[in-house]
Order: structure tokens, then C-alpha cells, then sequence
């Protein structure tokens, strides 16, 4: 098989200067190898020994290699490369094999210095000083330029040389094959690999390509670069929702900043029955969210304006607004909790905290932040960090209570739940190829005033099982054992609707046992759209005419925004005591939820879209099956 190799040659050193090569800044359990058998710790300032092979294990890892004139190279995430030559004259220069994963250079401009990096199936040959490359066996990869320009050819200099310029990327074909042409590539790629990216005009010439294009007018001033990260958009809204049964009007106008890591959204609603009410707001639907009646309120009016407030770091999360999503560790006492699910009726500002220091961390989420009436928190630790094998070992011990679970009654009624739980990463090879073990156990309680009933342990639950991405699926697979009526994921996808029935059920149900297992499938493709299947059956381990039924079932599907011309969209079904049999008798039954949103184009920017919620409950009153419906016709403008 030939051996293609992605040479990008930029400047390093002067010729006369030997060149080392040393270990920078690293984190997780890197090593290196001088047999490709025997494999030690790496060590900070240590002089990387020629033809040594380095690697790093974990997808948030990662090592940098420093040369003596200032220049760089990190490898990001799992990466294994080889150290093949180093430059000492003018006639030799610096080669990087890299195996598998990707890295970004930062390589200093000096005369008669030659920097290569070389894969397993593709050619290039580079004219720049920062650029990232990554590479799979079996699948490629690509050359993507954040400054300068590279050029990229075959191995045997047979093919004419591709031009990447800065802000564009070049795909490395999994085997032999001729190079494409470059492409326009998109901001967050380039920040994959060059944080410090920003998107400006290159002051590079441009060598001559396939598109020739004017220099701009002496008049003209050069456009402002974007600080990195940034994106601004905007979109607005004008249509019918139904809320209760009663059609609102309404006009939505929804800004969304990006800054780096930084991202905010808002959310400015006006809903009205006419158009004589709209110059009064007291006769608005959310007129509440508009009053200003005092400072608190004030606080509260302007919260409510926030659609989300966000920022991601390696080692920082947080969230605050609509958060349709939101886990406690591995779920077995909060799992994908909606804040948002009675949306625009009832509008909640949740809040989502995670700190991960390696070593330690800790994490607080609530659906309410203004209420604090459900939240839940977690403390872990990895008491190994840094050792092989061990190192990702983790700890924890997690909580949770609502303080108002049947909605009368405030801090009259308790429900609360406690869990402790361990997890072993069985590899990470990239974010999508790794395997994760894990085990939790739990209990929950219960206070009640109102009823004079209490206790602090009702069962216990233990669920272990194992987690991962194999590239073209993600999935988890989970066996549970439950004792004395626990109920396990308590706060769930429908907490908001079905809190009341939950806690009927916690404090009156039989202390029956249940062991079953729960299965996910899916996946999400960048930039195209997801699926994802989730089912839940558990076995009675003494079957009697009242066992309760807990089963669950969630499918859900979308397209993105840009992949198909004529619009976007996503559906989803979640149900709460499912039976297989349900499909073809009662469906949708008791516990269900409907929801799908479409939008489709009606011009370049403009879409129109249908927006749609159903979900079914039993009446507590009446015993009867009731549906309740959210749904609205939007126009939908934006740039």
C-alpha cells in the first residue's frame, strides 16, 4: 500500500542552530515510547529523544511540545504521534508521524527551516505559521489553516499542489486518491484546533487558484475581525398560539450573542388577544412579566427575558434559562428533567452549575431558579488522577428534594432522594470512540405535613451498566434492581406535569421489587441532525394485580437548520407507563407526550413554522384521561 505523507513546511530556526525539542504544559496521563512497547510517563521540560513515540490517552487531554526558537506543536485529545527526525543543518529537517488523532503548530518564521507532519494516506506541503491537522485510519481527516497558507501535493510530488489558505480546510481521503479542493472552513472548526483564532482578511498573498477575487477599493476600510467565537443573530416571530384552549397573538423577538465560550439568547415575548390590546400591556397574556411592580419583581421581569445565559469551558458549565435537558450525575435520581415542557404557558428560569477540577468536582442544577422548589446537586472526586489504568477512576454522592410536590402545598410536603455512585472509563480514544462502566445506588424520602406521614429511606434502587460512543452510535445499556416500591429516575422528562401522581404513588404504592434494564440508541451528526431511541422495561419479581406499571418509552428525531433547503424541524414521543401491546390499543395513553416543530422556508432567511405540544394526564379529580395542547403558527425572520 503507498504511503501518502502531509509535509507542511514552515520555518523554524536558523540553519545553523541545532534544534531540541521538549515537553511543555500537559494534562492526563501522557507517555512515550522509544520500542513502541514499553510506554513511561512523560515528564514537564523533559528533551524528547529522537524517533520517540508519544501518545495521549484522553479525549480531554492533551500535550504540548516546545521547540528552543519559540515554536510549538499540542496534540489535542487522544493522539499518538512519532518524533521521526529532528533538524541539526540545512540539509535535514523536522518530521511529525502522525498515527492517529489531531494537532495544532504554531511555527516561527525563520529562513531555511522545514517543519513536516506525516500521515498514514495523504500529501501537503505548507506555507504558514498556524495550522492543525487531524487523521483516523480508515476514515482521514484534514488540513485546516488559521494563518499563513500550506501547500499540500501526493508523496511523490505527482498530483499539483492544493493552496490552503487561511480560513479554509483541506479533507485527507481515508486511502489513495486525488486531493480535493480546498473549502471555506467554518469558524468553530478553525477554533477546534487554534483557539486564539480570529476571523480576519490574511495578510498572506494569495498564489494563484481557481477563484480570482478583486482586492478591495483603497476607500474601503477593512472589516472589523470578530473577537473569537463571536456570532450575532436575530430572529423575530409573529403568529397565533393556542395556550388553553384560547388563541393568543403574539410577537417574539429572539437575539442570540456568541462570544467564545460565552453565549446568551433572549427570549422577548408579547402575547395579546388583538390589536387594540397591544398598547396595554396589563391586558397581555404574560402581562405579569411586564409590570415592574417592585425591585424583586424587576429582577424576576428581566430574568424572564433570558431564553439562555451559557459558558463551556474543559474544567467549567454553566446554564442558566430554558433547559430542556438537565441530568444529575448518571440519572438515577434526575434524568433529561424539561424546565420547559408547559412553555410559553409557564416559563421557568432553571439553572445547571459543573465544575470539574480533575481531582475534584461538583454540580448543582435547579428547574427554578427564582423558586428553588426541585434542585439537586452532586460531589465526586478521582482520588487516582494521574495514575495509569486508574487515573479516570470516579466517586460520588449526590442529592435532591422538591419542596412542592403536589403544587399546594409549599414546604408543607417534602420529597427527597440520596444516591452515591462510582464510574471507570474503560477507554477514550476520542470523544467518539470511548466506553465508560458504571454503578449507583439510591433511596428516596418523604416529609408530609398535611398527611403526617414521613420516613427517610422508602427502598432503594441499584442500577450498573456501561456507556459510550463506537463513532457511528452512542448508546448506554443498564440493569436495575428496585426494592420496596423506589422509584428510580424520579425527576424525569414529564416532572412538572406528573409530579403530583409521582408522589401519590411514592407515599401510598405497595413496596413491590422490580429488576429490568434500560437500553439507549442514537446518535447526533454535526451539522445534519439526530435520532435517538430510549426504552425502559422492568419486571414485577412477584407479579400481582397491582403492580404498577414502569415502563417508559422516548423516540425522537430532527433535522437541522441548512441541510435540507425547504426547512427544518424535529418530532418527538415520550411515554410514561408503556406496554409494547400500547402501540396498537391505548396510544397515546396516560404519561404521553407529543411534540413537533417545522419550519419551512418561504424565502432565503424567512421560514414558516408550526410549532406543537401535546401531553396526557389523568385528571385527579375525575379520573378521566385529559390532553392538554400547545401549538402556534410563527413566522420566523432572522440574520
Amino acid at each position: 500500500m503507498k504511503r501518502y505523507s502531509i509535509i507542511t513546511g514552515l520555518l523554524l530556526a536558523s540553519m545553523l542552530l541545532a534544534q531540541t525539542v521538549k515537553i511543555g504544559a500537559f494534562i492526563g496521563n501522557c507517555e512515550y515510547s522509544l520500542d513502541g512497547q514499553t510506554w513511561m510517563a512523560v515528564e514537564y521540560g523533559m528533551e524528547v529523544p529522537l524517533s520517540a513515540s508519544i501518545r495521549v490517552p484522553g479525549k480531554n487531554d492533551s500535550l504540548e511540545l516546545v521547540w528552543n526558537d519559540g515554536s510549538s506543536l499540542q496534540l489535542l485529545g487522544a493522539t499518538v504521534i512519532q518524533v521521526a527526525s529532528l533538524q541539526k543543518d540545512a540539509s535535514s529537517k523536522n518530521v511529525i508521524k502522525l498515527t492517529l488523532g489531531k494537532l495544532f503548530a504554531k511555527i516561527q518564521k525563520k529562513k531555511g527551516t522545514v517543519f513536516e507532519v506525516e500521515t498514514e494516506t495523504a500529501v501537503a506541503a505548507v506555507r504558514g505559521t498556524r495550522f492543525g491537522v487531524s487523521f483516523t485510519p480508515g476514515k482521514g481527516g484534514s488540513v485546516v489553516v488559521s494563518e499563513g497558507s500550506v501547500e499540500v501535493t501526493d508523496p511523490t510530488r505527482t498530483q499539483a499542489p492544493k493552496i490552503v489558505n487561511a480560513g479554509q480546510k483541506l479533507s485527507l481521503p481515508p486511502t489513495v486518491s486525488p486531493l480535493p479542493n480546498p473549502q471555506p472552513a467554518k469558524p468553530e472548526e478553525i477554533k477546534s484546533f487554534d483557539e486564539e483564532y480570529q476571523a480576519e482578511p490574511s495578510s498572506q498573498p494569495s498564489p494563484p487558484v481557481e477563484e480570482k477575487t478583486p482586492p478591495p477599493s483603497p476607500k474601503q476600510e477593512a472589516p472589523t475581525p470578530k473577537p473569537r467565537g463571536s456570532g450575532f443573530s436575530f430572529d423575530w416571530a409573529v403568529g397565533g398560539e393556542n395556550i388553553d384552549g384560547q388563541l393568543w397573538n403574539k410577537v417574539i423577538l429572539s437575539p442570540v450573542l456568541r462570544f467564545g465560550a460565552f453565549g446568551v439568547g433572549l427570549y422577548i415575548p408579547v402575547y395579546f388577544l388583538s390589536f387594540d390590546d397591544l398598547g396595554y400591556p396589563s391586558r397581555w397574556y404574560n402581562k405579569n412579566e411586564w409590570d415592574f411592580a417592585s425591585f424583586g419583581d424587576s429582577l424576576h421581569d428581566l430574568a424572564m427575558k433570558i431564553r439562555f445565559l451559557e459558558y463551556q469551558n474543559k474544567w467549567l458549565l454553566f446554564r442558566i434559562g430554558s433547559l430542556p435537558n438537565l441530568t444529575l450525575g448518571h440519572g438515577i435520581l434526575i434524568n433529561n428533567y424539561a424546565n420547559d415542557l408547559e412553555f410559553p404557558a409557564i416559563r421557568k428560569i432553571g439553572g445547571q452549575v459543573k465544575v470539574d477540577a480533575q481531582v475534584i468536582g461538583f454540580e448543582v442544577l435547579t428547574g427554578n431558579g427564582f423558586a428553588w422548589d426541585m434542585a439537586g446537586g452532586r460531589l465526586f472526586i478521582r482520588p487516582f488522577a494521574g495514575k495509569p489504568l486508574i487515573g479516570k477512576l470516579g466517586f460520588g454522592i449526590s442529592g435532591f428534594y422538591d419542596r412542592q410536590p403536589v403544587l399546594f402545598f409549599t414546604n408543607e410536603q417534602l420529597v427527597f432522594g440520596y444516591a452515591a455512585d462510582v464510574e471507570l472509563p474503560l477507554f477514550e480514544i476520542s470523544d467518539s470512540l470511548f466506553m465508560v462502566i458504571y454503578s449507583d445506588i439510591a433511596t428516596l424520602g418523604y416529609q408530609d405535613k398535611v398527611l403526617n406521614l414521613s420516613t427517610n429511606a422508602k427502598g432503594f434502587g441499584w442500577a450498573s451498566g456501561l456507556r459510550g460512543s463506537l463513532v457511528i452510535l452512542d448508546f448506554r445499556a443498564e440493569y436495575r434492581y428496585l426494592q420496596d416500591g423506589f422509584i428510580i429516575n424520579y425527576v424525569d422528562t414529564s416532572y412538572d406535569v406528573t409530579r403530583p401522581k409521582k408522589y401519590e404513588r411514592l407515599l401510598f404504592s405497595k413496596e413491590e421489587d422490580y429488576s429490568g434494564f434500560l437500553v439507549e440508541a442514537g446518535k447526533t451528526f454535526k451539522g445534519l441532525g439526530w435520532i435517538k431511541l430510549q426504552y425502559e422495561h422492568l419486571f414485577p419479581l412477584v407479579e400481582t394485580n397491582i403492580s404498577v406499571n414502569m415502563n417508559t418509552l422516548h423516540i425522537e428525531a430532527g433535522i437541522e437548520k441548512g441541510v435540507l433547503k425547504w426547512g427544518y424541524g424535529s418530532v418527538a414521543y415520550d411515554r410514561a407507563n408503556f406496554n409494547l401491546g400500547d402501540l396498537f390499543t391505548s396510544f397515546p395513553g396516560d404519561g404521553s407526550i407529543v411534540s413537533a416543530s417545522v419550519f419551512y422556508a418561504i424565502s432565503p432567511g424567512a421560514f414558516l413554522g408550526i410549532q406543537f405540544k401535546r401531553y396526557y394526564t389523568i385528571d385527579l379529580i375525575t379520573g378521566n384521561l385529559t390532553a392538554k395542547d400547545t401549538f402556534g403558527l410563527t413566522t420566523q425572520m432572522g440574520f
